[in-house]
């Protein structure tokens, strides 16, 4: 499965991620990330966490199943996601996460599953609670450090 996920309308979603914003969007993003990377270590899904360029530097950071993409071109999330599931050839594989309307319903038409912001989060959260306990050790996703390492590198463009 491959997510495409409209970054700051699931941060802007979570009240935690919101004040946060306020204070520090750069710390926004990576907390999200953060808490997705450990999931998707735990799923084995493909997933795209689009940001709007205009709020950072265009750029495209990729790590393990997570590529952190910012917009460019004046181009929004919203458009970069709708281009995506139009280019798509497996557009029953992708699951489109947001709470903005038209985003949904024109990726119900294509025939991608959709999930609003608040239960994405949740299922993450889930995910990572549940993953504590029930996943083996060799499974277990890396410790905070790596995963630290991990996100800088995908918001920096540092070698791990």
């Amino acid at each position: 499965m491959r997510w495409l996920i409209d970054g700051y309308n699931v941060a802007l979603s979570d009240q935690k991620l919101s004040r946060l914003m306020k204070i520090d969007s750069n710390q926004t993003r990576h907390e999200l990330a953060l808490e997705i990377l450990r999931s998707a270590r735990l799923s084995k899904d493909d997933i795209n966490l689009v940001f709007d360029g205009r709020f950072a530097p265009s750029a495209s950071r990729e790590g393990p199943r997570l590529v952190v993409r910012f917009t460019s071109g004046g181009e929004t999330a919203d458009e970069w996601i709708k281009r995506e599931i139009g280019n798509s050839t497996k557009r029953r594989s992708l699951t489109v996460v947001s709470n903005d309307l038209s985003i949904l319903a024109f990726a119900k038409e294509c025939g991608a599953a959709t999930m609003k912001s608040g239960e994405f989060l949740s299922m993450v959260r889930t995910l990572n609670a549940r993953g504590k306990d029930t996943v083996s050790d060799d499974e277990k996703p890396a410790s905070a450090g790596k995963l630290d390492e991990e996100l800088l590198y995908l918001f920096k463009g540092k070698r791990k």
